[in-house]
C-alpha cells in the first residue's frame, strides 16, 4: 500500500511562503478592514483622553455637579463607548478571518474555484455559537491556570516565602499553559475543516493531531513569530524611518503626552522615581516615547496584516498531520493483517 507523501517543517515554511506571496492580495484583502477598524476603535478611545482635559474644567465651571465621581465615570464611559463598539466589531470580524482564511487557503491548495472572502466568513459566522464556546473554553483553561497558583495563600505557609512561591508557581503555570496552547493551536484549522465537530471535540482533535508533531509545530510557530513580528515589521519600520513616516506618526502621541503632563504635573515626577527611568528631561522622554509608540503601531499593523501567512503555514501543517495520521493507521492495519496471516499460517502448519 502506497504511503501518503508528507512534508518537513522546512517544506511547509517554503510552500506556505510561496502560497502567501502568490495569493498576497487575495488573502490580504479580508483582513485590511478589521485591522484598520481595530486601530480606528483605539484612536476613538484615545481621543477623549486628549480632549477631555481641555474642555472638562470649562464644563465643571458651568455645571458643578460634573465634579462628582459618578459623573466623571459616566462622561469617560460615554466618550470611549463609540471606540469600544468599533473595536469590538472589528476584533470579532478579525477573529472570524482567523478561521475563514484557513478555508480559503484549503481551496487554493486543493485547486478549487475560489469564492469571495465574504462567503467563507459567512459560513463561519453561521457557527458563531460553537466558535465562541470553543474560545471561551480555551480562555477559561488559561484563566484557571494563571489563577491557580494564588491558592497557595490559602495554606499556612511562612509569609516570607509566599511571594517567591507564588512567582515560581506562576511561571510554572505560564510554562505549562504555553505548552498546552501549542497542543490546541490547530483548533482553528480543525474548526474550519471538520464542520461536524463540536467545541470540545475540536480542541480534542487538535490535541490528538499535535501529540506526535509537537516539536515540528514549535519550530513552525517560532519561524512564523520571527517572520511576522521581527523580520518583516522591522523592514517596514526601516522604510517608515527613511520616508519620515515614523516621526509623522509620533506627532499625535507627542501632543497627547504633552497634554497629559501639562494637566497632571505629578505624573512625570512619579515616573522619575522609577529605577528604569533614564531620561534627563521631560521633553526627551516625550519625544522618545512618542517614537516608540509609532514604531509599535507600524509593527503591530504589519503583524496583524500578515495573518494570512500564518493561515498558509498552519493549514499546510494541518493537512500534513492528517496525512501522517492516516499513514500511521494504514501501517498499523498492515502490521495487524500481517500478524493475523502469520498466525493463520502457523495454525495450518501445526495441523
Amino acid at each position: 500500500m502506497s504511503k501518503s507523501k508528507t512534508s518537513t517543517v522546512f517544506n511547509i515554511i517554503g510552500n506556505g511562503t510561496r502560497l502567501y506571496i502568490q495569493n498576497l492580495f487575495t488573502l490580504s484583502a479580508p483582513v485590511v478592514a478589521p485591522v484598520l477598524g481595530m486601530f480606528l476603535g483605539i484612536f476613538l478611545m484615545i481621543l477623549p483622553v486628549y480632549l477631555l482635559p481641555k474642555f472638562y474644567p470649562m464644563w465643571t465651571n458651568i455645571f458643578p455637579w460634573l465634579k462628582e465621581f459618578f459623573a466623571i465615570l459616566t462622561i469617560v464611559f460615554v466618550c470611549i463607548l463609540p471606540g469600544l463598539i468599533v473595536f469590538k466589531l472589528a476584533f470579532w470580524n478579525y477573529m472570524l478571518k482567523v478561521v475563514s482564511l484557513n478555508a480559503m487557503v484549503g481551496d487554493i491548495v486543493k485547486r478549487k474555484v475560489l469564492k469571495s472572502h465574504q462567503h467563507y466568513t459567512q459560513i463561519i459566522a453561521l457557527r458563531t455559537k460553537d466558535y465562541i464556546l470553543m474560545l471561551t473554553i480555551w480562555a477559561l483553561i488559561i484563566l484557571m491556570g494563571l489563577t491557580l497558583p494564588a491558592s497557595i495563600f490559602l495554606f499556612d505557609i511562612e509569609p516570607v516565602f509566599l511571594p517567591y512561591l507564588f512567582i515560581g508557581f506562576e511561571f510554572l503555570a505560564a510554562f505549562l499553559l504555553i505548552i498546552l496552547s501549542v497542543y490546541l493551536s490547530l483548533s482553528f484549522q480543525v474548526f474550519a475543516f471538520e464542520t461536524s465537530f463540536g467545541p470540545m471535540q475540536t480542541l480534542e482533535e487538535s490535541f490528538k493531531l499535535v501529540l506526535n508533531n509537537f516539536w515540528r509545530l514549535v519550530m513552525l510557530i517560532l519561524a512564523l513569530a520571527i517572520i511576522t513580528t521581527i523580520l518583516v515589521p522591522q523592514i517596514f519600520v526601516f522604510l517608515a524611518d527613511i520616508l519620515m513616516l515614523k516621526n509623522t506618526l509620533a506627532i499625535p502621541f507627542k501632543n497627547l503626552l504633552e497634554n497629559i503632563f501639562e494637566n497632571y504635573n505629578e505624573l512625570y515626577n512619579s515616573l522619575q522615581t522609577l529605577p528604569i527611568f533614564t531620561y534627563d528631561s521631560q521633553q526627551k522622554f516625550i519625544l522618545e516615547t512618542s517614537k516608540c509608540f509609532s514604531i509599535s503601531i507600524i509593527s503591530t499593523l504589519i503583524s496583524l496584516l500578515m495573518l494570512p501567512l500564518g493561515s498558509c503555514y498552519f493549514t499546510l501543517f494541518y493537512f500534513d498531520t492528517k496525512k501522517r495520521l492516516i499513514s500511521q493507521k494504514e501501517e498499523t492495519k498492515e502490521i495487524e493483517n500481517t500478524s493475523k496471516n502469520k498466525s493463520k499460517k502457523a495454525k495450518k502448519n501445526n495441523v
